[in-house]
């Protein structure tokens, strides 16, 4: 284990152990209500999150859950709630798998994401969910996450740039001397490259005003219950949600998808938190047992009282309150380190060039960015986003309106930055366009050929073929023609701009 994980597991242990000793535990997810008990807050946006993800698994047939990084084992609980599954949590503290054990009595273990002591396949669907932006090692944790699922890989982070540039400057403000920080951001081709083509992306959240701070409960209830998935990719929703399929999407059969909403609203924990004594724990499964698998050399595992002994390396990680703590040893470092360059070739070697300049994009060398830099960088980042809303403003108002916007924007902005904006807009043709490109919709769109499909501004799309006049794009799962100009009053705007290579160039 790295000093930078070690550093977060020993914040992350006195995180999840505070209010314990007190009766009055401080939870990370609103287990207790909404509003209710002694919780970080956001209660409304983490239950926009847990209702998407919640939705996307009611589609799916499965029979085991795996959460990685589950915190307390909120979104676990759930899930056994909601689709009577065997649910399971794991986390980097153990005070948080402990919290989890006692509260909703769920099997958890110990572990670093970086190497999970799972079989290969352990689990139908595994989460993870807010994780990967605080890992050392993302690429070698999404690696992991791929090998241990069955059928279906869900993350989400609202860690998420939409271009390189936003990255490349969100990335050197990190400051890694804070405690649990943001030290990963990522972008859409970044999971399309680690997880391949036939992943969906989509923003978690896609309004964020409708996060009100003083919204009622039945306010809530009817928040939760208008919010239909849009299955799209915005630049004003919150986060990401990427989903791997490992199989065809298994819908379930009508009548037998729970209420989501009142399973999200009506499961609550006892807001007069007790720590229970080592004997009311359950003892740890015998199925999650034989899913366990050695961290270092991915051998069985061995239960003989409180110790699990690896069959191979003899390898023993010790059975805390029956929860087992299997972090990787400080002597099998050399041979991590071999397996992993090994496994890297094999998974990416037709692309390790995109491979390495990834993983270098994620290689932090300062711990603190100076004054002078922050400065700087918050505002190109302000920067970059008047250019991208001048763009918009270009191509979907009106001349005069253009005008009214620069005029407003012209007391904090300079004359050579709306230059820099006026000779970025260029009319698009059709060879700019190849298939299998995603691009985004630089206006609302209505569909000729299927009245159904409205685009929105903002949408993501992919290139499925190119004919002399029209280009097909699928989006929200249907493949629609689309004109690459669109008649309006003041003459023909584009439709489709910023074009977005899947791979890294």
């Amino acid at each position: 284990m790295d000093k930078y994980t070690q550093k977060t597991k020993e914040w992350l242990d006195k995180r999840f152990a505070e209010g314990v000793k007190e009766g009055a535990y401080f939870a990370h997810q609103p287990i207790y209500g909404y509003k209710r008990g002694r919780t970080e807050g956001r209660d409304l946006i983490r239950y926009l999150r847990n209702l998407s993800i919640l939705t996307k698994l009611s589609y799916l047939k499965f029979d085991s859950f795996m959460d990685i990084g589950g915190a307390e084992g909120y979104m676990p609980n759930l899930v056994k709630t909601a689709f009577k599954v065997d649910s399971y949590t794991c986390d980097l503290s153990f005070e948080a798998n402990l919290r989890a054990k006692e509260i909703f009595n769920l099997d958890s273990v110990s572990i670093d994401i970086s190497n999970l002591p799972f079989k290969d396949e352990a689990f139908d669907v595994v989460l993870c969910s807010e994780v990967l932006e605080h890992v050392a090692n993302p690429v070698q944790a999404i690696s992991e996450l791929r090998r241990i699922t069955k059928k279906a890989l869900l993350i989400t982070t609202e860690a998420v740039c939409y271009d390189s540039l936003e990255r490349k400057l969100r990335m050197m403000l990190v400051d890694l001397s804070e405690d649990h920080c943001d030290r990963n951001w990522f972008i859409a081709e970044d999971f399309i490259f680690m997880l391949g083509d036939n992943i969906d992306c989509e923003s978690t959240i896609y309004d964020p005003g409708i996060a009100d701070k003083g919204a009622s409960l039945d306010e809530v209830k009817i928040i939760l219950s208008g919010y239909a998935e849009r299955g799209i990719l915005t630049r004003g929703g919150v986060g990401i949600t990427v989903l791997l399929s490992k199989i065809l999407k298994d819908e379930r059969l009508k009548g037998t998808i729970p209420n989501l909403v009142d399973i999200i609203l009506n499961t609550a924990a006892n807001t007069d938190y007790k720590k229970n004594n080592d004997s009311d724990l359950h003892p740890i499964s015998a199925r999650l047992v034989e899913l366990l698998r050695c961290p270092a050399c991915q051998s069985v595992v061995d239960l003989d009282k409180n110790t699990l002994r690896c069959s191979s390396c003899g390898n023993e990680y010790a059975v805390k309150d029956n929860v087992p703590i299997m972090y990787t040893h400080d002597k099998d470092a050399n041979f991590l380190t071999k397996k992993w360059n090994t496994r890297f070739l094999s998974e990416f070697g037709h692309d390790y060039k995109h491979f390495l300049k990834l993983k270098k994009v994620f290689e932090h060398t300062t711990s603190k960015p100076n004054f002078l830099i922050r400065i700087i960088v918050c505002r190109a980042l302000k920067i970059e986003k008047f250019i991208c809303n001048s763009i918009n403003v270009m191509c979907q108002r009106s001349l005069l309106a253009s005008v009214a916007y620069f005029l407003r924007v012209l007391k904090k902005r300079t004359l050579r930055e709306i230059y820099r904006v006026i000779n970025r807009v260029r009319k698009p043709v059709l060879s700019d366009f190849k298939i299998g490109d995603t691009v985004e919709f630089a206006k609302d769109y209505q569909a000729l050929d299927n009245q159904k499909v409205f685009v929105r501004q903002g949408t993501f799309g992919k290139i499925a073929a190119i004919s002399d006049d029209k280009i097909t794009i699928r989006v929200e799962g249907v493949e629609c023609p689309v004109d690459l100009w669109a008649n309006t009053k003041r003459g023909y705007k584009p439709t489709l701009m910023h074009i977005k290579q899947v791979k890294i160039s």
